[in-house]
């Protein structure tokens, strides 16, 4: 192998690190944010159908995101979507528990979503161009066994700080904040 395939390689695999921690973040802060936040308003509304309707904001903004991603991440470098992407996802989180308002959390819930969306294409549509044909089922399914795991850690960071909510919330925010730098 020539120095400059080794370099390439290397770049490639460094690159696909950066892309799985991304990943496992994305899939840690909504595996923390999904029971968070519903357990936020049903405190603040016990209804029901309010917790049900800020979910579907949420997924509404995923909807909204798969739709103008291709045209957002060829205006620049993807790096820095994803990580203009995770400074936003952060604060919205880190500011749910500054506001006791139906309102705002719906605003949130859609700042949020629109963000981690983001994140989670940006390291997916990462990692797909790094893969190697040849390895790419492999490495594929190495980024869904880490997102996946990235939704079980944050159940079980919930389950360690469900009885302080803002706790929760300082704790997503600060995992979000740790991808801007990968």
């Amino acid at each position: 192998m020539t120095a400059a395939r080794r370099t390439r390689a290397q770049l490639r695999g460094r690159g696909l690190r950066a892309a799985f921690a991304c990943a496992m973040i994305a899939g840690t802060a909504m595996g923390l944010a999904f029971p968070l936040v519903s357990i936020g308003l049903e405190f603040m509304t016990g209804s029901g159908f309010i917790v049900g309707l800020n979910a579907f904001v949420g997924a509404a903004a995923t909807v909204i995101c798969t739709l103008v991603t291709p045209k957002l991440f060829s205006l620049g470098p993807p790096r820095r979507i994803v990580a203009a992407a995770a400074m936003v996802a952060a604060t919205a989180f880190a500011a749910f528990p500054l506001f006791d308002n139906v309102a705002a959390w719906f605003v949130l819930r859609l700042i949020f979503g629109v963000a981690i969306t983001f994140l989670f294409l940006g390291s997916e549509i990462w990692i797909n161009q790094l893969a190697p044909r040849s390895r790419r089922g492999r490495i594929l399914g190495m980024y869904s066994a880490l997102l996946a795991g990235g939704f079980g850690l944050g159940s079980l960071i919930f389950g360690a700080v469900h009885a302080r909510l803002e706790l929760g919330f300082l704790a997503g925010a600060l995992i979000i904040a740790a991808s801007i730098p990968i």
